[in-house]
């Protein structure tokens, strides 16, 4: 049976056009189950559409590109790319699952741990360096910039747990790679996630590129 999934990637013109075709083709033909699952490739950028032989492959593969201008309030800054085509799937599609997967991904077998258990609602994993994230302590540099973050999200930064990189083993505030991100549609995290990006931006705190 099919899993009631779809996944949602972004594409651009240039070296994107030909890592994004990989992505596609390995969903097509390694992910089991998951095979035939919907595939959303956005373009939230104007100036940035994808070639019209790009375009051909991607009907053959049975993606719907969606060129549609998302993105403009933060279009300088394209990793906000993936908030704007997520937040629009979830709120206009019929799904009970949503995977947002980076273009660099590749698929060799069924990935099972996207179709969320009932007591989950979103599935991500740890960053694999600490980078921009912060170690808790009040001396660590980035730490005033994850008060600020929480306080313009509505979050409590005491009860944020403590995770361990995924490369180096370092403990730090919990911070998740966005490259690959399960979620329960229903839940309304991918609106959530952009609407908190938009914030921070209009709050004067500019986001920052991490892991």
């Amino acid at each position: 049976m099919i899993p009631n999934l779809a996944f949602i990637t972004c594409i651009e013109s240039g070296n994107l056009e030909a890592q994004s075709l990989l992505l596609y083709e390995s969903i097509r033909r390694y992910s089991g189950r998951f095979s035939q699952c919907p595939i959303y490739a956005f373009s939230p950028r104007a100036g940035h559409g994808i070639s019209p032989k790009t375009k051909k492959r991607l009907e053959e593969l049975s993606v719907e590109y969606i060129d549609l201008i998302l993105n403009d309030e933060i279009a300088y800054f394209p990793y906000g790319n993936k908030n704007f085509a997520t937040a629009y799937v979830e709120n206009l599609k019929k799904h009970d699952f949503l995977g947002f997967l980076d273009s660099d991904t590749l698929f060799f077998r069924e990935p099972t741990a996207l179709e969320l258990p009932d007591n989950y609602d979103v599935a991500v994993r740890p960053v694999s360096w600490k980078t921009i994230c912060t170690s808790g302590s009040p001396d660590d540099p980035y730490d005033n910039y994850w008060h600020l973050l929480c306080k313009y999200c509505g979050v409590d930064y005491d009860v944020i747990p403590y995770v361990e990189t995924f490369v180096q083993g370092v403990t730090i505030k919990a911070c998740y790679n966005g490259g690959l991100v399960a979620v329960r549609a229903s839940k309304g995290i991918f609106s959530k996630w952009r609407d908190d990006l938009v914030t921070v931006l209009h709050k004067g705190l500019e986001p920052r590129k991490g892991n």
